[in-house]
């Protein structure tokens, strides 16, 4: 949930709508929520240019919000994106259904599925550092090896969530009666 996106009368205003852009940048899935009840604005417009600059990056789902309203929103404006008619009064189910058919899109199987950057990102640098042990293995460099192989743990380990070796000594001295 962001600030709205239009030209900023104050700086405080600018700050708000460059960490809204820097969200979308960020994100994994972006949902572009629009006003049915009411005319399409230069926000709106702002908002369907972000969609066109970054639709190649990430997924939109484009919401016409107050479906139980009339409608006054130009939806041509967002014809081309397949927006969801949505009531967040009555019923998100549709939205759910949206976000469910978006992350199982590409997963037919039972399995765990990465949906972020930073998970992928991870799984890749763990298979490139078992890929660098396989060297100092067979060499006999047990000493890169072992470096090699900690970097590997330690980016499974991140897929889940942010592994931090300060965090489990922490935990360890913390819970636990060690260097005494």
């Amino acid at each position: 949930d962001t600030a709205g996106i239009r030209n900023a009368s104050d700086e405080i205003e600018r700050i708000g709508i460059e960490r809204s852009i820097a969200a979308i940048e960020n994100a994994d899935v972006v949902i572009a929520l629009f006003d049915q009840s009411r005319k399409a604005d230069d926000e709106d417009r702002s908002i369907v240019e972000l969609i066109e600059r970054y639709q190649s990056d990430k997924p939109f789902i484009a919401v016409l919000n107050k479906a139980d309203l009339a409608e006054v929103f130009e939806s041509e404006l967002i014809s081309p994106y397949a927006p969801i008619p949505l009531s967040c009064k009555h019923d998100t189910q549709i939205l759910i259904d949206a976000l469910v058919h978006l992350m199982d899109h590409d997963n037919e199987s039972d399995e765990m599925m990465l949906i972020s950057q930073r998970q992928i990102g991870a799984t890749q640098a763990a298979v490139s550092a078992i890929e660098e042990a396989y060297e100092p293995l067979h060499s006999g460099e047990l000493e890169f090896f072992s470096f090699h192989i900690n970097a590997a743990i330690r980016a499974i380990s991140s897929i889940s969530r942010p592994y931090e070796l300060d965090e489990m000594f922490d935990r360890m001295f913390g819970q636990f009666c060690l260097g005494k």
